[in-house]
């Protein structure tokens, strides 16, 4: 049997995102097992005319991808190629079963062989006031096209616990047809030994060799970067040598807000908006930070927390969601909502101990968080999913 991997979402924007990352991870991952039963070739492009481009060695796949200088296409442009290619891409490489790493495309057409895709959260579902707009149909519309994307799938992949029960709550999904496999986290990347580039990425930022929290993330309602801001505010009048760091692309408006917030907290001078950094720079901040403060009110698996972890900084997050599930004992758990429980937390971490030993923890828990173990879990789902379609 060969299995169809789909990565043609990295020719969109969605690259730098969490989608993005899982299915470059999840291609290193399977191309690190060698030479494996179900072989995996990856689908790269999908043309409106002519053969779709593949490749079966999955680490030249994603290259091609990201680095091959193609045009990075709309959203709409790359649901409607899947929506009505994927099937001519399924019968060139006589697939017996597909992979959408990316549920936000539902094939129009017939595929001919079972599909599997991936759920990487039900958010607009679950605060639909934020995020169910009018694009899908308000509420009841995003219901319904969930509905379709994963009823009409064969199986689903679920990156955690939360985000299974999520969609046999809320979309009434069999847990027979729902597999849980955690992502994973880029080890090479995020490492606690220091790069030499560290000093230079922090002093560009004004850091080297000052003691800040972290933390990561757009600016959106869920990432809750008000509340985590006045956790800091409460934090540094106990504190007042730490900065705080924000690192992530933020809209000029929102960025204006924000600062004003600042301003009125008092903070404004000791807090740095980055905006958009790379991977590497990331790694940076990680490895540099007193620890990382994460209070997001919802994620489906939440990859600052073990990029984190990995990279030997103490995690402060949050007990909902999937956040305990995946950092367990591994972190300080408060209350989202609890932004005194969470200065708390911040002002009890500058004892040098109390950081060491949750730096040792965090990195035993990251340590299962690798690509091989996610694309070995993968796999097994592809022969489960094989061997059912066949009785």
């Amino acid at each position: 049997m060969t299995v169809l991997l789909d990565l043609t979402i990295l020719s969109t924007s969605d690259t730098a995102r969490g989608v993005g990352r899982y299915a470059i991870d999840l291609a290193h991952g399977l191309a690190g097992l060698g030479s494996v039963e179900p072989e995996v070739v990856a689908v790269t492009e999908l043309p409106w005319i002519g053969l779709p481009a593949r490749a079966t060695d999955l680490n030249e796949a994603v290259a091609r991808c990201i680095d091959g200088g193609g045009p990075v296409r709309s959203y709409w442009d790359w649901q409607w190629r899947l929506r009505l290619r994927l099937g001519a891409a399924c019968r060139a490489a006589g697939a017996g079963l597909v992979h959408t790493v990316h549920a936000g495309a539902t094939p129009l057409v017939d595929v001919g062989c079972p599909r599997v895709t991936t759920c990487l959260d039900l958010i607009p579902l679950i605060f639909p006031k934020h995020y169910a707009g009018w694009k899908s149909g308000f509420h009841a519309g995003r219901r319904r096209l969930d509905w379709r994307r994963y009823h009409g799938a064969d199986h689903v992949i679920a990156i955690s616990r939360a985000t299974a029960d999520d969609l046999m709550r809320l979309l009434e999904v069999p847990a027979s047809k729902i597999t849980v496999v955690h992502l994973s986290v880029d080890h090479d990347r995020f490492r606690p030994d220091p790069l030499p580039s560290d000093r230079s990425a922090l002093t560009r930022l004004g850091l080297h060799d000052t003691p800040y929290v972290l933390s990561v993330g757009a600016l959106e309602w869920r990432k809750n970067v008000p509340g985590t801001i006045d956790a800091f505010a409460r934090a540094r009048r106990r504190v007042p040598e730490l900065k705080f760091v924000w690192a992530g692309r933020w809209p000029e408006q929102g960025r204006a807000e924000i600062e004003a917030l600042c301003d009125r907290l008092g903070v404004r001078d000791a807090v740095v908006l980055t905006g958009f950094v790379s991977e590497d720079e990331l790694a940076a901040l990680y490895r540099g930070a007193q620890m990382l403060l994460f209070l997001s009110r919802y994620e489906g698996f939440g990859n600052p927390p073990i990029e984190a972890m990995a990279s030997g900084c103490p995690v402060i997050t949050g007990r909902n969601s999937s956040l305990l599930e995946v950092a367990e004992d591994a972190a300080i758990a408060v209350d989202t909502e609890d932004y005194a429980a969470a200065a708390d937390a911040i002002v009890a971490l500058q004892d040098e101990t109390e950081r060491r030993r949750l730096k040792a923890a965090g990195l035993e828990r990251a340590r299962h968080f690798s690509n091989a173990r996610m694309a070995a879990e993968t796999l097994d789902v592809y022969r489960d999913v094989q061997r059912s379609a066949r009785r």
